[in-house]
């Protein structure tokens, strides 16, 4: 081949390496920009300003939480669009009243309740008949197992909002979410060092949940079937995510202290448990034969 075609060859073939290359640095620079916009949405469209502590002390405590939902002006628009085209549920119309929700839009507070602690769903099904909120969870939880016996289990509580509720402010609509729920911590294994272990809680993963199956402009998904879901007449169901601002008083996680036995006594324990079975019994059976003798004598007597 002349020399001067392969100059011209290898030219063309430089160029078109550049040419490639300009193409994938293009398509990159397109892609990030979509998914840097994506994420921007994903973030501006529901933001919270969450809080939560702990009260009590023992093995019995309760959680006090509560979410400042913030919504654009865009959104909140689209939203009141969904809800009147929707319609909400109306208080009582359920068979069971506490199954019955009512609001536009429900702030889902997702507990990952690990095994060191539990909430008793019985308890929370009372509380949330007068509470206005509903509980849900994956599964039944068994409240009578020691913590090194026990592992952890989600529980859903569904707070309703209505947006005629929310407020305008600097171009936002803001609505609040409050929500007290008691847990409870387990009997902990028997340790010969520790008279204490601590049991800690993350913080609750936030949801907007909205009777609704065509949100994806909200960046919504509908519910699957392994969603822990609103149990109310409506079908379809859509999550929205939240982004969570934590203050500089809150926590992302709770700790809590647990009272330990102490594994050295365990002879002991044992033996005073063993001692007072044995005198309760015995008190037991002589008072149940001095009461037949004194019927006996009494019966005698009268015959």
């Amino acid at each position: 081949m002349p020399r001067g075609w392969t100059s011209l060859s290898l030219q063309l073939s430089s160029c078109a390496s550049n040419m490639s290359q300009l193409l994938v640095v293009c398509l990159l620079m397109l892609l990030g920009t979509e998914i840097s916009a994506s994420a921007h949405d994903t973030q501006a469209v529901f933001q919270s300003q969450f809080h939560w502590r702990s009260t009590g002390t023992g093995l019995h405590r309760e959680l006090h939480l509560s979410a400042n939902i913030s919504l654009s002006q865009s959104t909140y628009a689209a939203l009141r669009g969904h809800t009147e085209q929707a319609g909400t549920p109306s208080h009582g119309t359920s068979e069971d009243s506490r199954n019955t929700l009512h609001g536009d839009v429900y702030v889902r507070f997702l507990f990952t309740v690990p095994h060191t602690m539990y909430m008793d769903m019985d308890e929370l099904a009372g509380l949330s008949k007068w509470g206005g909120f509903m509980v849900q969870s994956h599964g039944s939880i068994d409240v009578e197992k020691p913590s090194h016996d026990s592992s952890s289990h989600m529980v859903a509580a569904f707070v309703p909002a209505l947006l005629s509720d929310f407020q305008s402010f600097n171009g936002a609509w803001t609505g609040l979410a409050t929500l007290t729920l008691p847990v409870h911590l387990r009997y902990q294994a028997p340790s010969p060092v520790d008279a204490y272990a601590n049991a800690t809680m993350d913080a609750p993963a936030l949801n907007i949940a909205i009777p609704s199956k065509d949100l994806a402009e909200l960046n919504c998904v509908s519910g699957s079937k392994g969603d822990i879901l609103p149990s109310s007449t409506f079908v379809h169901w859509s999550l929205c995510p939240v982004t969570i601002a934590f203050d500089d008083q809150t926590q992302v996680s709770i700790s809590m202290q647990v009272p330990v036995g102490n594994a050295r006594h365990e002879n002991l324990v044992v033996f005073v448990t063993v001692a007072v079975t044995l005198a309760v019994c015995t008190l037991l059976a002589w008072r149940i034969k001095v009461t037949s003798d004194g019927m006996a004598m009494n019966h005698e007597h009268q015959t």
